[in-house]
């Protein structure tokens, strides 16, 4: 059960839009996730709502490790360019 639970997490339904709009920023997905956090420890929170917004979480977690990743390379080369 728990590992079906971390496989949806991984790889969500496809009945739910992971992406809002086509060039999600890495600071709307920030936003994104604090809303979605504080809504998870609030009073509001809704079971039914509750696996669509923690596998959104998990996609925008992933978007931005994957940004980070990408920048960080991006960086690395400018300054390695710089070296020459």
């Amino acid at each position: 059960m728990a590992e079906d639970l971390l496989s949806r997490l991984r790889y969500p339904s496809n009945n739910y839009s992971m992406s809002t709009k086509k060039n999600l920023t890495y600071k709307e997905a920030v936003a994104e996730i604090e809303e979605i956090m504080a809504k998870l420890e609030g009073d509001d929170l809704d079971v039914d709502e509750l696996s669509k917004d923690v596998s959104r979480a998990a996609f925008l977690i992933k978007y931005c490790k994957d940004k980070l990743r990408h920048t960080e390379e991006e960086v690395n080369k400018i300054i390695d360019s710089l070296d020459e």
